[in-house]
């Protein structure tokens, strides 16, 4: 049993009721983290990142854990650890992975200073439990967050195994109880990356599209939506953008775009050129 007091002790501990803004985490997209005001992502929260496919998500959960200012952690079912060396190397260094494929001999000064910066790194720290059950995956993500992770970024909620016979609608949402277990325990942000049904692979998505058949989007505390759209001004040019679709503290339709470039990505303001997404008819 808790009192009032009890409940403002509680908020007064959080950082809720301090004269300045609490120290919640950034999620190293300049835009939607000023859209914020401030504040962040409350830790104790699960959150989901939707996409379709080839809109960049594993990309962008990469530039975020390496652009923010937080110590992020990254449970990874899908790419293994020389992938996940590969993509962080390339874009720290801003070059396409396609050319480290080749050989780093032609490419060897440009790649040392990220080479040795990211050497130096704590974080983000990576856990790679290919083919795991949502126990393995949960076990992953609370050895991250004991680790010291601040922001856990779960890649992703499709690649999770489910028992032949089991119901996946009831596994999803086991898994998500656990993430919410684990979020509050450890006092971290959890972010779950989400695959988007295939009605919403064209244009903008909606809150609606998940593809896993649970009630995420709506348990979900705050959400990030990604979609590819071609550069009206500029031909071959895709457009990756990422909306804040939801939170609860503020910041909805903050979005951040950038510009494809090989297998890395540049933002907008890095650019410099203003971006002209092409408005795609929707046909859902």
């Amino acid at each position: 049993m808790q009192t009032l007091g009890d409940l403002i002790h509680a908020a007064m501990a959080t950082g809720l009721l301090a004269p300045s803004p609490p120290a919640w985490m950034r999620l190293g997209l300049p835009n939607i983290d000023a859209a914020m005001g401030g504040a962040g992502i409350q830790p104790g929260t699960v959150g989901i990142l939707g996409g379709g496919t080839g809109s960049c998500k594993s990309t962008l959960a990469m530039h975020m854990a390496l652009n923010s200012t937080d110590q992020w952690g990254v449970v990874s079912l899908e790419d293994n650890a020389a992938q996940l060396g590969l993509r962080a190397v390339a874009m720290a260094a801003g070059i396409d992975s396609r050319r480290l494929l080749r050989g780093t001999a032609a490419c060897l000064d440009e790649i040392d200073p990220a080479l040795r910066a990211l050497w130096e790194r704590e974080f983000p720290l990576f856990e790679c439990p290919l083919d795991a059950t949502q126990e393995e995956a949960l076990v992953c993500a609370r050895r991250l967050a004991q680790a010291g992770c601040r922001v856990i970024i779960l890649d992703y909620l499709t690649k999770i195994r489910s028992d032949p016979g089991a119901d996946r609608r009831s596994d999803i949402q086991r898994l998500w109880a656990g993430l919410q277990r684990c979020a509050v325990d450890e006092q971290v942000a959890i972010i779950a990356v989400t695959q988007l049904n295939r009605s919403s692979q064209r244009g903008e998505p909606s809150l609606q599209s998940p593809s896993e058949s649970s009630s995420i989007e709506i348990e979900a505390r705050f959400a990030l939506m990604a979609w590819v759209s071609p550069d009206a001004m500029r031909a071959d040019t895709q457009v990756i953008s990422v909306k804040l679709a939801k939170n609860i503290w503020g910041g909805v339709g903050a979005t951040d775009r950038f510009v494809r470039a090989g297998a890395n990505l540049v933002h907008e303001d890095d650019c410099g050129y203003r971006l002209s997404p092409e408005e795609v008819q929707d046909d859902r």
